[in-house]
C-alpha cells in the first residue's frame, strides 16, 4: 500500500494547538504519513507544496479564518491532485452553513466551520477519497508513528553571561516613550518600598485562617475602569489583585494595543501604554497589593514599568511564557529575557530590600498535564530566578480532577521545591503554591460549570494551597464581567466553609507516584548540567522535558497524556523523559486498564474521549473522582 501523505498545519496567529495534536495521532494511527507544521503558518505557503502530499489540512480555532484566507483561493491546478480540508471554529458571527459554501467556493473539498467528531470526519474522509480513486492507508495504531515533527534545537551558547540587566536596560527602557518614567531605578525602590509586599500579605493571610487567599483575574482597557473593577472586589474583602494584560501587548505589539485603547476594544489592561504614572495612580489608590498577569514574549518592558508603578508581583518565566504559546521561541532567547525580569527583581531587593514575587504559570498549556511535569518545570524556572538574587516565588499549578491527585501534586510540590532550594544553597526563599481552577475547556451550562467551581475551591482548601486563582461560571461561554467575577467570588466564599472530604489512602498513594515520577526528572535534568538554564535547554534539547499539546518546535512533540480510571492524569506516551521503567510500567499499565474498560484501542480515540469529557458534559459531577 504507498504512503498516503498529510500536511496538517494551523493558520493565521491563531495559537491553539491541542486539536492538531489530537488530528496528528488520529491521522497516524489510521496509517497516514503526517507532516505537522504546528500553528501560525501562512496557506499561500502550502500552494506550492500541495503536489507532494494527498491531502492538506488546515485549522484555526480564533473564529478568524476569514480575515485569514479573504485573499485566498486553491484552484485545482494549484492542488495538483491533492484534497484540501479546512476546520475547526472558523467563525464566531457568520452562519455556518454560509461559510461552508464560502470556503467551498475558495477550493477547499471540505469545510468544517465548527467541531466535529473523528468518527465522522474520516467517514466523510474516505467517502471523499473513494470519489477521487485515492486508495487510504491501512491502519496501524500499535506501530504509529506520530508523523513528522519538527524539533529545532536550542543553543547554550547563545545565553548571555552574568547580568544582562543593567548592559540592555537603555535599550529596553527605549523601546516604548513610556519607558523612560521607569528609568530611575533609586526612585522606583523607594516607592516600592512603601507597597505592600505581595508575598507578605498571602503569608499573613494564610497564618490567620488557614484557607487560600482569593485571587480573581481583571483586566480591561481603561484605568478608570479597571480601578473601578479593583475598588469593587476591594469592598468585597479581596486581598490581592492583579492586572490581566491584554493579547496585544502580550505579542509586544504596542502600537495595536494603542489602537485598541483608542476604540476601548482590547481583552486586557495595556499597562505599557498607560505608563508609570496612570498605573501607580491605582497602586496608591487601592489598598492590596497589585500582580501582573501576562504571556508576554519579551517580558522585560513589561516588568520595567510595573514595578517602577508599584507592582509586587509579576508572573512568568522562560518555559511556562514560551513553551505552550509561541512556536518558534528559543529557549535562549526566553531564558536571556526572563534573566533581565529576575535581574531586575534582585535589584529591588538588595537596594531597598523589597522582595518581588515571581510567580510560575505551571499549568503550562492547561490540558492533561501530569503532575511531575507541572512540578519539574516549576522547580526548574525557580532555580533559575533564585540564582539570581530572587527571594519569593510562586509555584502554580493547573487542577486536573481527580481530587486525590490534585491534593498530593499541590502538597509535593511545595515541600520539594522547599527541599531543592535547600538542596541547591537558597535558604532564605519564600515559596509559595498557587492553585488554578479548572483550565481547559469549561462545562457547556452554567449549573455544571457553578459546580465545578464550587467543589475546585474545596480541593485547593483540602490541599492546603497558598493562593486560588479562580473562574467564574461565564467561562463556558464569555469573557467573564465583574458582575460574574462577583458571583464566583460569593460562591467559593461558601464553598470554602463547607465541609469537603478526600480519600486520605489515595492521596498518600499519589504523593508517592508523583514524588518518584518528579524526582527521577529532576535528577536527570540537573545531573548533566551544572547551570540551571544549561540545564533546561539541555533538557529540552534531548526531550528529557516535552511539554504535552504544545504548539513549540523547541519542544520534542513526543509525550501524550491520558486520564487512567479514577481520572488521574498519566502518561500515554512517555517520550524521552527520564522516567524510570516501574514508573513508565505503572503509567501504561493504569492507561490500558482504562482502554480495555472503554473498549478502546486507539490512543487517539482515547485522547478525544478525554479532552471533551468536560465540555460534552461526559461525567456525573466534579471532581471526577
Amino acid at each position: 500500500m504507498p504512503n498516503c501523505k498529510v500536511l496538517l498545519a494551523g493558520i493565521g496567529k491563531d495559537s491553539h494547538s491541542v486539536g492538531l495534536h489530537l488530528l496528528k495521532l488520529s491521522l497516524a494511527e489510521r496509517g497516514f504519513d503526517v507532516d505537522f507544521r504546528g500553528i501560525q503558518n501562512n496557506p499561500e505557503d502550502f500552494k506550492s507544496l500541495s503536489k507532494d502530499y494527498q491531502l492538506v489540512m488546515l485549522s484555526t480555532l480564533d473564529g478568524h479564518a476569514s480575515l485569514y484566507l479573504q485573499n485566498f483561493t486553491i484552484s485545482e491546478h494549484d492542488k495538483q491532485g491533492a484534497l484540501w480540508v479546512i476546520g475547526g471554529n472558523l467563525t464566531i458571527d457568520a452562519e455556518p452553513g454560509a461559510l461552508e459554501a464560502a470556503f467551498q467556493t475558495k477550493g477547499f473539498d471540505l469545510v468544517y466551520p465548527k467541531y466535529v467528531d473523528l468518527t465522522t470526519f474520516f467517514l466523510q474522509l474516505e467517502q471523499l477519497f473513494t470519489l477521487n480513486n485515492i486508495a487510504l492507508p491501512l491502519p496501524d495504531t500499535k506501530h504509529a508513528q506520530t508523523g513528522i515533527h519538527q524539533h529545532l534545537l536550542s543553543r547554550i551558547d547563545e545565553l548571555e553571561a552574568g547580568s544582562s540587566f543593567m548592559r540592555s536596560r537603555a535599550k529596553v527602557l527605549a523601546s516604548h516613550p513610556n519607558g523612560q518614567a521607569a528609568a530611575n531605578l533609586h526612585q522606583n525602590g523607594l516607592f516600592l518600598a512603601e507597597k505592600p509586599s505581595f508575598s507578605h500579605i498571602v503569608s499573613h493571610s494564610r497564618s490567620l485562617c488557614h484557607l487560600p487567599l482569593l485571587q480573581p483575574r481583571s483586566g480591561v482597557s481603561t484605568t478608570s475602569e479597571q480601578l473601578r473593577y479593583f475598588e469593587h472586589f476591594t469592598s468585597l474583602g479581596v486581598e490581592v489583585l492583579s492586572f490581566q494584560i491584554d493579547s496585544l501587548t502580550r505579542n509586544n505589539d504596542y502600537n495595536g494595543a494603542e489602537q485598541g485603547l483608542n476604540q476601548n476594544k482590547l481583552n486586557g489592561f495595556p499597562l505599557i501604554n498607560h505608563g508609570v504614572g496612570p498605573v501607580r495612580a491605582i497602586c496608591q489608590a487601592v489598598a492590596p497589593p497589585l500582580q501582573v498577569r501576562h504571556s508576554t514574549k519579551d517580558p522585560r518592558l513589561l516588568a520595567e514599568i510595573s514595578l517602577a508603578a508599584g507592582c509586587t508581583s509579576f508572573e512568568g518565566g522562560p518555559i511556562c511564557y514560551n513553551i505552550p504559546y509561541y512556536k518558534d521561541y528559543s529557549l535562549a532567547e526566553s531564558l536571556n529575557r526572563w534573566a533581565y525580569v529576575d535581574q531586575l527583581c534582585a535589584h529591588y531587593y538588595q537596594y531597598h530590600g523589597v522582595a518581588i514575587d515571581r510567580e510560575f504559570f505551571g499549568t503550562l498549556t492547561g490540558t492533561l498535564i501530569p503532575p511531575s511535569l507541572a512540578i519539574a518545570s516549576n522547580i526548574l524556572e525557580m532555580l533559575t530566578a533564585i540564582s539570581h538574587g530572587v527571594k519569593s516565588v510562586s509555584l502554580g499549578y493547573a487542577e486536573q480532577g481527580c481530587r486525590s491527585q490534585d491534593i498530593a501534586a499541590i502538597a509535593v510540590m511545595g515541600e520539594l521545591a522547599k527541599q531543592t532550594a535547600a538542596a541547591h544553597g537558597f535558604n532564605d526563599i519564600t515559596i509559595q503554591t498557587v492553585f488554578h481552577q479548572y483550565m481547559a475547556a469549561f462545562p457547556a451550562t452554567r449549573a455544571r460549570s457553578e459546580q465545578l467551581i464550587y467543589a475546585s475551591a474545596q480541593t485547593a482548601v483540602l490541599a492546603g494551597a497558598d493562593r486560588l486563582l479562580y473562574k467564574t461560571a461565564a467561562e463556558f461561554n464569555n469573557i467573564p464581567t465583574l458582575e460574574d467575577n462577583t458571583e464566583a467570588f460569593q460562591l467559593i466564599q461558601r464553598a470554602m466553609r463547607d465541609t469537603a472530604t478526600a480519600d486520605w489512602e489515595m492521596v498518600n498513594i499519589e504523593k508517592e507516584i508523583i514524588y518518584q515520577e518528579t524526582t527521577e526528572l529532576l535528577s536527570t535534568i540537573l545531573g548533566h548540567q551544572a547551570d540551571y538554564r544549561d540545564a533546561i535547554i539541555n533538557a529540552f534539547n534531548r526531550g528529557w522535558l516535552d511539554i504535552p499539546f504544545s504548539p513549540s518546535l523547541y519542544s520534542m512533540g513526543r509525550v501524550t497524556t491520558a486520564r487512567d480510571n479514577s481520572y488521574a492524569v498519566r502518561y500515554l506516551d512517555c517520550g524521552n523523559l527520564p522516567l524510570s521503567a516501574a514508573s513508565k510500567k505503572r503509567n501504561s499499565d493504569m492507561v490500558e486498564a482504562k482502554k480495555e474498560k472503554l473498549n478502546i484501542s486507539s490512543n487517539a480515540d482515547l485522547l478525544e474521549h478525554d479532552l471533551l469529557l468536560i465540555p460534552r458534559g461526559q461525567y456525573r459531577h466534579w471532581p471526577l473522582s
